[in-house]
């Protein structure tokens, strides 16, 4: 769904600049269930490297909503883990810019990693019907890696206040 290009790892020895010698790419899927109150929904972001390994680099996601800011830390829930029986993390998010964002270190080695990401909602019963968008960033400033992404997800769909809804398996 989503990708761009990026490079380097920061050492002293690469000298050449990020776009004549890597092609490295970072790709975020969503699942398309809907998003309902109280139940989890999974959210998938893979990188892929063909390069030497990338480390810490910052990692920020954006969420969204059309229409209507997200009006509070509380509305969204967002954990991470990078394996299936590693531990449940939580993505700390603020409201910036009429968006929760919210920033996580990574690894970026050689080769494709997949990340395992849940998202559960969080909005008032009598909330309406919104889109959720998601947008991020790999890299910043002074970081020889950079690169940044946004892409409207037009199949996730927030659904508040709605019982027995559909959500993506985790």
């Amino acid at each position: 769904m989503l990708a761009a290009a990026c490079g380097g790892d920061g050492d002293e020895d690469s000298k050449a600049s990020p776009e004549a010698e890597w092609s490295d790419h970072v790709s975020l899927d969503v699942s398309t269930g809907n998003l309902v109150p109280g139940k989890s929904t999974a959210l998938q972001v893979a990188t892929g490297n063909s390069s030497r390994s990338i480390t810490r680099v910052p990692l920020e996601l954006s969420f969204r909503t059309v229409g209507l800011a997200l009006p509070r830390e509380s509305a969204l829930k967002v954990e991470y883990r990078d394996a299936d029986d590693a531990p449940w993390k939580r993505l700390a998010l603020s409201v910036r810019s009429g968006a929760l964002r919210g920033s996580v270190p990574v690894n970026v080695p050689h080769g494709t990693v997949r990340r395992f990401w849940r998202i559960t909602p969080g909005f008032e019963p009598d909330g309406i019907l919104q889109t959720l968008k998601v947008s991020g960033s790999l890299g910043g400033r002074g970081q020889v890696v950079h690169s940044v992404w946004e892409q409207p997800l037009p199949a996730a769909t927030v659904l508040p206040g709605r019982e027995g809804g559909e959500s993506a398996p985790l």
